[in-house]
């Protein structure tokens, strides 16, 4: 599971319809962004930041205790199953309409 690659990605994808999610670097604000924007819905955003602060706290948890950065799989695993349900969403869609978008041009 990418957080960064699925807030990244929806930040390039929308950022001609919604030039302010090209504004900011970091995730949280990314997130933001899209929230204010429409391009995701408040409960997804929420979601979301709160996933990957999660998961990059218990990043650092692991780094400072000098054990692997790796998440098992039970870890968070409320969280994993979200974000995969809300990635399928975004990237898939977008895709998808990509595609449609290239089929009806040519």
């Amino acid at each position: 599971m990418d957080i960064e690659f699925l807030v990244q990605f929806s930040a390039l994808a929308y950022s001609a319809t919604y030039p302010n999610l090209m504004e900011f670097t970091d995730n949280i604000r990314i997130l933001d962004a899209m929230e204010v924007s429409g391009v995701i819905a408040p409960a997804e955003a929420e979601t979301l930041r709160e996933a990957y602060k999660a998961f990059r706290a218990l990043g650092h948890r692991q780094t400072l205790q000098d054990k692997s950065n790796t998440v098992s799989d039970h870890d968070l695993e409320d969280y994993r199953e979200a974000v995969t349900g809300l990635w399928e969403q975004q990237v898939l869609s977008q895709a998808s309409q990509d595609v449609l978008n290239k089929e009806a041009q040519d």
